[in-house]
């Protein structure tokens, strides 16, 4: 046996182990239908075809057909329209009832929106992990990362969407947070010295306001304080006692959120939060929030309306005109801070 048939055998060995690998490793559809048959809450089960309906959501990383074929499957991809992403989800899931949602590259404000469609309408949403140095922090339930074949969980996050296991959690199904790659996505580093010894739902809520008037960094805020909620909020305790650490005497989770989506323009958004938030009793007080929520809507579609005018003037009118803008600071409702820490 000379070295070229010695070569060619190696080769077609390599060739074979390579396709063997292959054979046993899961794509997308597949890892998606294993977990749809551990979990249960959401509705309808199955479509009438009896396959699992799928919606791939991106803005332009866009997933390949070799990942999302499955006999059990029937997954379509949708890129992200000028829409509200929360809207877009509705018109979809009317057409035909989906089971899963899966986020691929969504900014911060299209993840809040898709996971409201996810609380409201009962299904599994998940994403997708591009790399394994890269992973969106929030209270989406599963991640699938494809390269290692691992969904994990964030178990914390499930029972606001209304799911559980069919039985115990399965084997192979581990938590986020226990992932040595991703120990600390579910954690803010403190932006300032005073905070380094808070605790971490703290930190993500100090950190979230103190970037609420940053328009460069406006959407590390909003992962920050989807993360707070995740961490640590327990609607059964926190709808009786507000502050908990959340700093603002009278402040519930999702009316900071809603506080902060509408600061930049996410009115849509903004309203759902405030119908899940347990409102202030007094109805003066409570009166004045939704009104400060739509009046900071209002100043955003008008800072957008003279923006669109300066760009297009042909003159310096515009600069002139972008000095009347109202000031993008509006105060608190409630001023009085109190330090629970």
């Amino acid at each position: 046996m000379d070295a070229r048939q010695i070569l060619r055998i190696l080769c077609l060995a390599s060739f074979v182990m390579t396709a063997a690998v292959n054979a046993g490793a899961k794509n997308l559809a597949k890892m998606v239908a294993s977990l749809l048959d551990v979990v249960t809450g959401y509705s309808p089960a199955r479509a009438d075809d009896g396959k699992y309906h799928v919606i791939v959501l991106y803005n332009s990383a866009l997933l390949s057909d070799s990942q999302l074929h499955d006999g059990q499957v029937y997954a379509q991809r949708k890129q992200i329209n000028n829409r509200d992403v929360y809207a877009q989800l509705v018109g979809i899931d009317a057409a035909e009832r989906i089971q899963c949602v899966i986020l691929v590259d969504l900014a911060p404000q299209q993840v809040i929106a898709a996971e409201q469609f996810a609380r409201d309408k009962k299904v599994v949403i998940a994403s997708v992990l591009p790399s394994s140095t890269n992973i969106d922090r929030g209270s989406v339930p599963f991640i699938f990362d494809v390269q290692q074949q691992v969904v994990m969980v964030r178990s914390a996050s499930i029972s606001s969407y209304g799911l559980n296991w069919t039985s115990s959690r399965p084997k192979g199904v581990p938590e986020l947070a226990g992932e040595s790659r991703f120990r600390n996505v579910d954690s803010c580093p403190p932006l300032l010295p005073d905070d380094r010894d808070a605790y971490p739902y703290v930190a993500c809520h100090d950190n979230a306001f103190a970037r609420m008037n940053d328009k460069s960094a406006w959407h590390e805020g909003v992962r920050d304080l989807d993360t707070a909620i995740l961490i640590n909020f327990e609607e059964k305790f926190d709808a009786r006692v507000y502050p908990r650490g959340w700093g603002l005497k009278g402040y519930h989770p999702h009316i900071g959120l809603a506080d902060y989506l509408s600061r930049y323009g996410n009115c849509e958004g903004a309203q759902r939060e405030l119908k899940i938030a347990l409102l202030p009793k007094d109805a003066k007080t409570r009166a004045a929030l939704e009104q400060r929520i739509k009046a900071q809507c209002a100043a955003h579609s008008v800072a957008e309306q003279r923006l669109r005018w300066s760009i297009l003037a042909r003159d310096n009118a515009g600069a002139g005109e972008s000095e009347l803008l109202p000031p993008f600071r509006p105060t608190f409702l409630w001023t009085e801070i109190t330090t629970l820490r």
